[in-house]
């Protein structure tokens, strides 16, 4: 009898050892995930801030930038989260320590929310207030600005110039 329950330890122990390498594996794949959307959201959103912090010619601004732009930091706790998952054994007192964060993460992300779309709004009205904006193509989509409205000329399409027309 002793033998048979033996067995069934150790096969659950390699059990709960695939089941460690399949949840480590799989937080290495949401970290990658989520670092890369990180530095992308960085250096997209960053751009086109230090575009209009340094009132360019041309400025390309999308309204979505500053509500990511913003919640960088909740993105950055969660890949903490991540990694804590990855290294150390989920135990009750690291769960309450990141519960505890993640409650943080949730409000400084609804107030991100309602801070970031009025806030996206005012930079349209005063520092692009005074560039003229090449139209949009669509309402999720971004536009491109310019101090002069010849400059327009270079962002527009012109389907008789397409080289892969069909005929």
């Amino acid at each position: 009898m002793s033998e048979k329950r033996e067995n069934q330890d150790r096969t659950a122990r390699r059990a709960l050892k695939n089941i460690s390498v399949k949840v480590r594996l799989t937080a290495l794949f949401l970290f990658s995930c989520t670092t890369a959307a990180t530095v992308f959201i960085f250096t997209v959103g960053g751009s086109e801030l230090a575009d209009i912090l340094h009132k360019k010619d041309v400025i390309y601004y999308n309204w979505k930038t500053i509500p990511l732009f913003l919640w960088l930091p909740a993105f950055f706790y969660v890949d903490i989260l991540i990694v804590a998952m990855m290294f150390f054994p989920v135990t009750r007192n690291l769960l309450e320590y990141l519960l505890t964060g993640m409650k943080a993460v949730a409000v400084y992300g609804w107030l991100m929310l309602f801070l970031s779309i009025p806030l996206s709004l005012i930079i349209l009205l005063y520092p692009l207030g005074n560039y003229e904006s090449c139209g949009q193509k669509g309402p999720f989509s971004g536009s491109y600005y310019v101090k002069e409205i010849k400059m327009c000329e270079q962002f527009e399409y012109h389907p008789e110039k397409d080289k892969f027309n069909d005929k």
